[in-house]
């Protein structure tokens, strides 16, 4: 009888330290997918920066509603080589600077794609905003 209950207790041990160690697995994925979101008070600007290479034709478009956000600039930075002279060819970066405009939650989806082809994006990327 004694050896039973011994069992019964560890098994209700391991079970409740496995049980815990999941809820705390969870929580921290759930932390981490919050960290992604962008937090940003009515007013303030963010900036994004996607590598792109505008010589392939490939350019970055953003998608998003624009009652709670504005795109106040886009611009494409290209790379310098090592003379200070521009790295023709080379990857740069394309950068996009939103403005909150209104309180709520939104996603910026970013397509990689050449505008002008009836083609899937190469790429896709996210951003969530979250506006108090």
């Amino acid at each position: 009888m004694r050896k039973w209950l011994i069992v019964v207790v560890a098994v209700l041990v391991l079970g409740g330290v496995t049980f815990g160690v999941n809820a705390y697995v969870r929580g921290r994925a759930e932390t981490a997918e919050r960290d992604d979101v962008v937090e940003l008070a009515i007013g303030q600007t963010h900036e994004i920066s996607l590598e792109s290479n505008a010589s392939t034709g490939f350019t970055w478009l953003a998608h998003y509603d624009d009652k709670i956000l504005e795109l106040v600039e886009e611009r494409y930075e290209q790379p310098s080589a090592s003379s200070g002279q521009p790295a023709l060819g080379a990857a740069g970066a394309q950068i996009f600077v939103f403005k909150a405009l209104a309180k709520g939650e939104i996603t910026v989806t970013f397509e990689y794609m050449r505008p002008w082809e009836s083609l899937p994006p190469e790429k896709t990327q996210e951003y969530t905003f979250s506006i108090r």
